[in-house]
């Protein structure tokens, strides 16, 4: 029977040089930038109708037509077949709304509203993401060494099953012993061909979050360093101020005030400005007025104020009051779950460093029992189920071990970002 070969022959990657890929080439990260300069853009005087707009008019016309005019009294008729007319305009305007009951400035405040609340979704998802990358960093990290746990233990069985081989084919044992030898020998092959395709695909995984090739190779590091001083104090009073999911619900709730606001400017008349300066040339060759020629300006004002617009208004600013409630009951509701994830996710902290205390004791208990019992197989003194018990006891220790360590820096991960310290604010 072929021994696999090892897996364990690429460059070592870091956590942080998977986040900082993740932080470059990750799609999600670079389409919620890109709608934060589009936020950043919008967030204009202008685009909140404050500025006035100037606009450049031009035209020409020209005609070709048989003309007949008959004049009242005595003016000769006028009979022209092929009577060429021409008329050219120009003006430059300027329309200005000089009041709309404060609802452009109460827009402006909005727009500069969404530019912050861009920049802080733009945080949340980068947060998000990061916190996948971290998951799927230690899942491979937690994979790769289930792997190798599992390549010893299918030495060990490998060893065995030579042992059994050679001794049953000397008449030292009997057909039994070998042919369970070799059973144990093919289900541990199978646990590391699985073992390896959990671990490459979660390798995939880890590249698409970071956006490089789906090929890409490379080895994780296993070594972990757990923070056994996180205080819930701490945690809580950082997520107040920096959770970005809470500060969303508040930014929500200062857009939906400033709607209403702008919807009560509706109750206002709106005062506007207009003005421009024009030229129009006209000739012809029929007709009273052969030429004409006039240029100017003009200016004036105008008042619009709404007496019905079929309850329209109203009932705008009927909903902008029931969107601030919502936004109010959205921001209570953020806290709240705020508080139950980190008060749930730091009791899942808590439990895994007892947890993992506890199994440390355990593995170097599975160690010795192993070593002990494998001294008396080679000996002859124990049975091969009993010496399989024992390998699969520490094989269980060392997968239980390995699995709480990985899920313990997953948890830390975890609080980090529901106290906004994720990204080191």
């Amino acid at each position: 029977m072929a021994f696999p070969p090892s897996a364990f022959t690429q460059e070592t990657l870091s956590l942080e040089q998977s986040v900082e890929l993740a932080m470059k080439h990750n799609h999600n990260i670079k389409i919620f930038r890109n709608n934060q300069v589009i936020a950043e853009n919008s967030a204009k005087p202008g685009n909140a109708g404050m500025l006035p707009n100037v606009t450049l008019n031009a035209g020409t016309n020209y005609s070709n037509n048989n003309t007949r005019l008959v004049f009242a009294g005595n003016i000769p008729e006028v009979e022209q077949n092929g009577a060429e007319s021409q008329s050219n305009n120009a003006s430059i305007n300027l329309n200005y709304t000089l009041f709309d009951g404060l609802a452009m400035f109460h827009n402006y405040d909005i727009l500069k509203l969404s530019k912050n609340q861009a920049e802080l979704n733009t945080r949340l998802n980068i947060e998000n993401t990061l916190m996948s990358v971290i998951q799927s960093y230690y899942e491979m990290a937690r994979l790769q060494n289930q792997m190798k746990v599992a390549k010893e233990a299918l030495a060990i069985s490998k060893e065995r099953w030579l042992r059994a081989k050679t001794y049953n084919e000397f008449g030292g044992s009997s057909k039994v012993e070998f042919l369970s030898a070799e059973v144990d020998l093919n289900t541990d092959s199978v646990n590391f061909m699985n073992a390896e395709l959990a671990w490459v695909n979660a390798r995939r995984d880890l590249n698409f979050l970071m956006g490089v090739e789906n090929d890409r190779t490379y080895n994780v590091s296993e070594n972990v360093s757990l923070n056994n001083l996180l205080a819930i104090e701490d945690l809580f009073e950082k997520a107040k101020q920096n959770n970005a999911a809470v500060l969303n619900t508040a930014y929500n709730k200062q857009i939906a005030e400033k709607q209403l606001k702008a919807t009560n400017s509706t109750k206002l008349p709106t005062i506007a400005a207009n003005a421009s300066y024009g030229f129009n040339t006209s000739v012809n060759e029929a007709g009273i007025v052969l030429e004409n020629y006039n240029n100017g300006v003009n200016a004036g004002l105008s008042l619009t104020y709404p007496l019905f617009t079929g309850n329209r208004n109203t009932i705008q600013r009927q909903n902008a009051k029931v969107q601030v409630e919502n936004a109010t009951l959205q921001e209570e509701l953020a806290e709240a779950q705020l508080l139950r994830d980190l008060n749930n996710t730091y009791a899942s902290y808590q439990n895994l460093k007892s947890v993992i205390g506890m199994e440390q004791k355990n593995l170097k208990t599975a160690e010795l029992n192993f070593n002990r019992t494998k001294e008396l197989f080679e000996l002859g003194k124990v049975t091969n189920t009993q010496f399989r018990e024992a390998q699969l006891n520490l094989l269980r220790s060392k997968l239980n071990i390995n699995n709480f360590k990985f899920q313990q820096k997953v948890t830390e991960a975890q609080l980090m970002r529901i106290s906004g310290s994720l990204l080191g604010s």
